[in-house]
C-alpha cells in the first residue's frame, strides 16, 4: 500500500510540475477540479518525456524510492517483532 501511494504521489507530482499538459493523456478522474492520473503513468511519462524534464522526474523518483525504503523498514520491523514473540 505504501509503495502504491508513493508511485501515485510521484505521478501526481509530475503531472503538476508539467502543467497537466494534454500530452500526458486524459486523467483517470477529476477530484475537486484537480485531475487525478492512474498511478503507473509516471513510468510511461518517464520513457517519453524525461529528456525534457530530468529534474522533475528525478524528484518524482525520490517519492518512489522513499516509499520502497519505508515499506522495507516497516516489513523488517514487523518481521523482527514477530520473531521476538515466539
Amino acid at each position: 500500500m505504501i509503495i502504491t501511494l508513493g508511485v501515485w504521489g510521484a505521478t501526481q507530482y509530475c503531472a503538476y510540475e508539467l502543467g497537466h499538459q494534454e500530452n500526458l493523456g486524459d486523467p483517470w478522474f477529476i477530484l475537486f477540479g484537480y485531475p487525478v492520473y492512474i498511478p503507473w503513468r509516471v513510468f510511461e511519462w518517464t520513457y517519453y518525456y524525461e529528456v525534457y524534464a530530468k529534474g522533475v522526474f528525478a524528484t518524482s523518483y525520490l517519492f518512489i524510492y522513499g516509499s520502497f525504503a519505508i515499506e522495507a523498514s516497516f516489513t523488517g520491523l514487523y518481521c523482527g517483532l514477530e520473531g521476538k514473540e515466539k
